[in-house]
């Protein structure tokens, strides 16, 4: 199974599209990282530079899985955010040995979750430290240290060392982000069962109240209406039909 065939089983989508946003900074390996995870029949031999944003579709069991592959050159960056609303996960990715514009990688990181978007989202965030086979690439642990990661509290994220050319590191990643959202489905599904039982059990607490006297006036209703009923065809009965006399009426001679 390939890790887009794990990612459509782990948001269990059907007839839906599964959307994977996919950014970071010009030159970090992203497009690689997107050709790694197609079928092998669908790779592409020669990776160039994006520009705009690239779109990959993959039919996954019974899913139609969608990978927004965004450039990260400066001109192009403000097209991230055409994309936040409609992501289920973000894919950022880091040139590890890229010291001089990490501070350009926060910067922008810093936008993306500040986002109204994505801000008020518990939307999973997975890095991936490219690169890790460059000689002066920097560890997992001081990127994460750089960006300020620790910070990020209100959403899941996960930061993995990779080699997009080799594909080292990208299948923990991809293991991390299916644990990730099977346990936010989980929570979700436990979420609508303890609001149904309390639904349940605050409609069993308002039926005496509210439903038993409703009944009861129905019924009550129904009781006169026989009763009104019942005295009018006695009335018009001939042998309950009474003859009052004239106490002033006098019989003539």
């Amino acid at each position: 199974m390939g890790i887009f065939d794990k990612l459509a089983g782990m948001f269990r989508v059907r007839k839906e599209e599964v959307n994977i946003l996919v950014v970071g900074l010009n030159n970090s390996g992203k497009s690689t990282i997107v050709n790694h995870f197609k079928h092998p029949e669908e790779k592409s031999t020669v990776t160039v530079p994006t520009v705009g944003f690239s779109v990959e579709k993959f039919q996954n069991q019974g899913v139609s899985f969608t990978a927004f592959d965004m450039s990260g050159a400066g001109r192009y960056r403000s097209l991230w955010e055409h994309h936040f609303k409609s992501c289920h996960a973000i894919v950022f990715v880091i040139d590890s040995s890229d010291r001089m514009r990490l501070v350009v990688v926060k910067d922008e990181l810093d936008i993306l979750t500040h986002h109204p978007d994505i801000a008020h989202r518990k939307i999973p965030i997975l890095f991936f430290a490219n690169k890790m086979d460059c000689p002066d690439a920097l560890s997992s642990v001081k990127i994460a240290a750089a960006l300020g990661l620790e910070k990020i509290r209100d959403k899941p994220w996960h930061i993995s060392s990779s080699n997009a050319l080799t594909g080292e590191g990208l299948q923990d990643g991809v293991q991390w982000l299916v644990f990730e959202k099977q346990s936010m489905n989980a929570g979700r599904k436990r979420a609508n069962t303890l609001l149904f039982g309390f639904i349940g059990l605050l409609g069993l607490a308002l039926y005496p109240i509210v439903v038993d006297p409703m009944i009861n006036t129905e019924k009550y209703k129904k009781i006169q209406s026989k009763n009104r009923a019942g005295v009018n065809q006695e009335e018009i009965q001939p042998g309950n039909m009474k003859v009052w006399s004239d106490p002033f009426d006098r019989k003539r001679d």
